[in-house]
């Protein structure tokens, strides 16, 4: 097919209105009349197409006809980035024919501009793998912004004829171009346009697929300023209304619905993630931690999807549902003491330990911040944002409750640098009390504690052992008895000097609240001294090896 039949259909669409017939005509995605452009001008470019065409159809089709010549050879080549440009040429080129038209050139535009967007992504994918700057998306969202413009502002039309009807698929086709590079604050203005321009018909006379998209958008950027509840009734309008042969569409709204139902106690059942496997994968874990109260395992999930949960702006909001989980565990402890009608704050402490809740970090918070005294079982997270941290902390003289914010000083710009934050908002709190970062968990009994226990035994044996049973006795029997007794009060006396001056300083510092570990600590330097001082000084620097391992992934 030469250019010239190209430019004949197009003109017979234009004479008849048919805007149908015309998307057809310019879409790159038409194999018919494609495969026969294309052949038909193999070795074309854009110098010899203008010498022989410019000026020839009237203006601007001369320009629309070579510009999609030019896109249907790149594509072909596989050269994505002069496809999109000489695409992006042809839009701007039919706009200035669009901006003079009625309604009947919508759905042409429509295809164009989904066109010139999916061209713009393999573009910048193409640029990407070049390792050059990618502007061919943004450069996209100018164009079909540009586009949205000529709709809102038509004042020349009938209102039956008018292109503000195609108002809400261009600003979904805008949304998606300013979502897909990061731009969402863009979005605030392009919506303000169409609420301060009474106009425009209302979004319900509107097709179903457009409401849906356009409400999908609404409630992605009401998340985003986490206006929760309304962006639930954004997203769950979205979802009831999505078209069930959609399952893709489907998906993209469950995967922000269901966090915010999840912060509300409401979760999805099984049937409704076999559907949808990716999102098994994303929720299943922690609504399956949820059912079982294990934080332990909530947490592990919780850092094992971090990247993806952070990708998708929903980390904070993952962040929150984690104090359901807390719920179920002091449930079961109501449960299993056969419910009473009180329960005591050990008790929940004892079960939040079980679970595995890092109370112990809200407690350095509240007590470093907020200068407020706080055990680790009277401290409970009920909120966070990205300003400030919402504590509530149990006193222990009135047992009334107190909320305590802590400000996140700057404001986090994002979900990616929460995690990071708050780690080294626990390191500054706990060495700002004098403690150390460095905990330690465990004893451990060696050899060199065991051969001091067993110098001093032998010692005295052989002071204190009838004389029948002691060798050498004629030399130890010499011995001054003020000696003797010297000698065997001289390892009590120094090892509860080393007890008292290092060992229990050292328990203090590096966090060790468990009773039954810190008298194991304290017996072990009470019989053996310095050994268990340097054991557990070595405990120190594992626990500080292991720690800055795991500070360089964040």
């Amino acid at each position: 097919m030469k250019l010239e039949n190209l430019a004949h259909h197009i003109n017979l669409c234009v004479k008849a209105n048919n805007g149908i017939k015309l998307a057809s005509w310019l879409s790159t995605n038409e194999p018919d009349h494609v495969d026969a452009l294309r052949k038909a001008n193999i070795g074309s470019t854009r110098d010899s197409l203008s010498k022989k065409y410019m000026n020839k159809f009237a203006s601007p089709w001369d320009e629309i006809c070579i510009a999609h010549l030019l896109a249907v050879i790149a594509i072909s080549e596989n050269r994505m980035e002069d496809a999109y440009k000489e695409q992006a040429s042809m839009v701007n080129a039919f706009l200035r024919f669009f901006g003079v038209q009625t309604n009947w050139v919508l759905t042409p535009l429509w295809v164009v501009l989904t066109e010139l967007r999916q061209l713009a992504h393999d573009g910048d994918v193409e640029l990407y793998n070049q390792q050059k700057l990618t502007t061919c998306c943004e450069d996209a969202a100018r164009i079909c912004n540009k586009a949205f413009t000529m709709c809102v502002t038509d004042r020349t039309s009938q209102p039956a004829e008018s292109r503000k009807w195609g108002v809400y698929r261009a600003v979904n086709i805008v949304l998606k171009c300013y979502f897909k590079v990061n731009r969402t604050n863009l979005s605030k203005n392009v919506i303000r346009a169409i609420e301060a321009n009474s106009d425009i018909p209302s979004l319900e006379q509107f097709e179903m697929t457009d409401q849906v998209t356009y409400r999908y958008y609404q409630g992605l950027l009401a998340l985003l300023d986490e206006n929760y509840s309304r962006a639930e009734g954004e997203l769950s309008f979205a979802f009831e209304h999505c078209h069930y042969s959609s399952p893709r569409n489907q998906e993209r709204i469950l995967t922000f619905l269901i966090p915010l139902r999840m912060m509300k106690g409401s979760f999805p059942t099984v049937r409704l993630l076999k559907r949808f496997p990716s999102l098994e994968g994303l929720y299943g874990r922690f609504l399956k931690s949820i059912r079982e109260g294990n934080i332990v395992e909530f947490d592990r999930a919780l850092l094992d999807l971090e990247a993806r949960l952070v990708q998708l702006n929903i980390w904070l909001m993952i962040v929150k549902v984690r104090e359901i989980t807390v719920s179920r565990v002091f449930r079961k402890c109501w449960l299993v003491l056969n419910k009473p009608s009180r329960v005591s704050i050990p008790a929940f402490h004892a079960a939040l330990k079980v679970a595995g809740n890092h109370s112990d970090a809200l407690s350095y918070y509240v007590q470093h911040y907020a200068q407020v005294k706080a055990r680790p079982e009277d401290c409970l997270m009920v909120g966070i944002t990205n300003k400030e941290m919402d504590i509530e902390v149990l006193s222990n003289k009135s047992k009334e409750k107190e909320m305590v914010h802590i400000p996140l000083d700057p404001p986090l710009m994002n979900a990616k640098e929460a995690r990071a934050r708050l780690v080294n908002m626990t390191w500054e709190a706990i060495e700002g009390l004098g403690m150390s970062r460095y905990q330690v968990n465990v004893y451990q009994f060696d050899v060199q504690q065991a051969f001091t226990i067993f110098a001093c035994l032998c010692m005295y044996y052989v002071f204190l052992a009838p004389k029948e049973y002691i060798p050498y006795e004629p030399f130890f029997a010499s011995i001054d008895p003020f000696f003797k007794i010297f000698c065997m009060s001289l390892p009590v006396f120094a090892h509860t000097l080393e007890n008292q001056l290092f060992m229990v300083p050292l328990l203090k510092k590096h966090r060790v609240r468990s009773r039954k570990l810190r008298s194991k600590w304290i017996f072990a330097c009470l019989v053996s001294g310095g050994p268990a001082i340097a054991r557990f000084k070595k405990l120190v620097a594992q626990e500080k090896q292991r720690l800055d391992e795991e500070m360089k992934k964040l």
